[in-house]
C-alpha cells in the first residue's frame, strides 16, 4: 500500500492474484478513482479475495480477469491501456515472466 501510494501510482496490474491479498493492498493504495487489474485463473482462490474486496469497500477498484495472464494483458493493451499503468506486480507461472513484463 505504501509503495502505491509513494509512486502515486492510479493504475495498476496484479499478474497471479491467489486469495488476493496483493490486489488488495493496491486497491487500498490507489486513489477513490483508481483502477487495479487482477489477472488470474482460479476462480476457486480468487472467490476468497473477492469477499475481502468487499468486506475492505475496495471491490469496485479491482477488475478481476479470469483467463491466462498473457491473453488478459493483451486485452488491456487492445482496449487502450499501454501506457497508462504506473505500476505492476508480477507473482504468477514463473516460465512466463518475461512476458507478462514486456506486456506490462
Amino acid at each position: 500500500e505504501i509503495l502505491v501510494k509513494l509512486v502515486q501510482a492510479k493504475t495498476v496490474i496484479d499478474v497471479g492474484v491467489f486469495t488476493g491479498l496483493s490486489s488488495l493492498t493496491f486497491a487500498l493504495g490507489v486513489p477513490d478513482d483508481g483502477k487495479v487489474y487482477a489477472l488470474d485463473i482460479s476462480e476457486e482462490y480468487t472467490n476468497i479475495g473477492r469477499q475481502v474486496w468487499e468486506e475492505a469497500g475496495v471491490a469496485s477498484k479491482i477488475d478481476l480477469r479470469l483467463k491466462p495472464a498473457l491473453e488478459s494483458l493483451q486485452d488491456l493493451i487492445d482496449e487502450g491501456n499501454s501506457g497508462k499503468i504506473d505500476m505492476a506486480f508480477i507473482d504468477a507461472h514463473k516460465p512466463e515472466y518475461v512476458g507478462y513484463y514486456e506486456k506490462c
